[in-house]
């Protein structure tokens, strides 16, 4: 008699928990047809078709001129500048001398954009003693920097774009056995008498991007736990220059709360700093049901790809939600006026507006304005 209600009662629950599945599955399928999530390549559109055997390095120009790379022939590259507006292509002649022959110059290479888009940085050969260009679109003119036979990496442009400073992260501990980073800045600049940047002692480690804010501050993004655990708050901090500790100088703002620290991991700013674009995965709150072009038709996820647009200034955040039902957009870069932003997927490169972006009907979070000093 004992088995039996045993057998009941197990038989119960089973039902239970199955209804529950049920009823949960039926809720986010109602949920889905009824308040489905744009998807960003609704958003954004294609316009540029990216060669898979060149470097995907790609950065704004202007607001409307995107830099990629294109293969001539084996290990010889060209940079391509296209316009945006009309879809037009021209090939960057200058820099031609900079792209060839990349294999025997090793794996390392690296090409990156200006906050404005005037000039361009170049990075190749062997990693602890590569060859540093900087290219001058308005002058057409390329500038050698001096090998530095040590590794170096986070570019950091100077304010005056007349060069930029890398940073080499140095782990140690205090008497007191407490870590923190010693930042030791390596300036490439034309003008180096005017650019004399400190060491720094962190109590982190920065992450790119960085941004030098009115000639003052340095403005950085950190983890909240250098990477001790699987989900970490995003900050970011304002360190004056003439601090060689900013741990009591420095205002941090809580930008994103449980990021994933993932290769979906992707930050960039506008030219002036005032924007910032922030993509990562996050822990869903409960499955999320996604369609999919395959039989059958329909994917439970655990994660979502999370696209913050933050505006320090007005110290709101607008985020988004992307369905993207196949391989994960990378390479995130906005505009110099921060009007637009950009993405690789698919092979492809995608721009969209940031004014579309803005009005997708998401949820707005206003920041407290003690959170970020001036």
């Amino acid at each position: 008699m004992k088995a039996r209600s045993i057998k009941h009662y197990l038989l119960i629950v089973g039902i239970a928990a199955v209804s529950l599945l049920v009823l949960v599955t039926a809720w986010q399928l109602v949920k889905l047809q009824t308040n489905p999530p744009t998807p960003l390549t609704e958003i954004a559109k294609p316009v540029i078709k990216m060669d898979l055997q060149a470097p995907n390095d790609f950065g704004w120009l202007s607001d409307h001129e995107i830099f990629f790379l294109r293969e001539k022939n084996q290990g010889d590259f060209l940079c391509v500048k296209a316009d945006i507006r009309d879809g037009s292509e021209s090939i960057i002649e200058e820099l031609s001398p900079y792209l060839q022959d990349m294999e025997e110059r090793g794996k390392y290479f690296n090409m990156f954009a200006s906050p404005s888009g005037k000039r361009l940085g170049i990075t190749y050969g062997i990693h602890t003693n590569a060859t540093r260009v900087m290219f001058d679109f308005e002058n057409k003119t390329a500038t050698e920097f001096k090998k530095v036979q040590v590794t170096t990496h986070n570019n950091c442009w100077l304010p005056d774009e007349s060069g930029w400073f890398s940073w080499i992260p140095d782990k140690s501990e205090d008497e007191n056995k407490t870590s923190h980073w010693l930042i030791k800045p390596i300036v490439f600049s034309t003008q180096n008498q005017e650019w004399q940047v400190e060491q720094m002692v962190l109590p982190f480690l920065p992450l790119p991007p960085f941004q030098i804010r009115n000639a003052t501050h340095l403005v950085m993004v950190q983890l909240s736990n250098n990477f001790e655990e699987s989900e970490e708050d995003i900050l970011v901090s304002m360190v004056p220059f003439n601090s060689k500790s900013p741990e009591s100088n420095s205002a941090s703002q809580l930008m994103v709360q449980n990021a994933m620290m993932t290769f979906n991991l992707d930050i960039c700013t506008s030219e002036n700093g005032h924007l910032w674009l922030i993509v990562h995965d996050q822990y869903a709150n409960a499955w999320r049901v996604r369609r999919t072009p395959t039989f059958p038709f329909l994917s439970f996820d655990t994660t979502q790809l999370q696209i913050e647009l933050w505006d320090i200034e007005t110290k709101q955040s607008i985020m988004l939600e992307p369905d993207v039902p196949f391989k994960n957009p990378r390479h995130f870069h906005l505009n110099p006026s921060g009007t637009h932003f950009s993405f690789i997927y698919q092979g492809q490169i995608w721009v969209a507006e940031v004014a579309e972006f803005l009005d997708y009907p998401r949820a707005t979070l206003d920041i407290e304005s003690d959170y970020l000093s001036n």
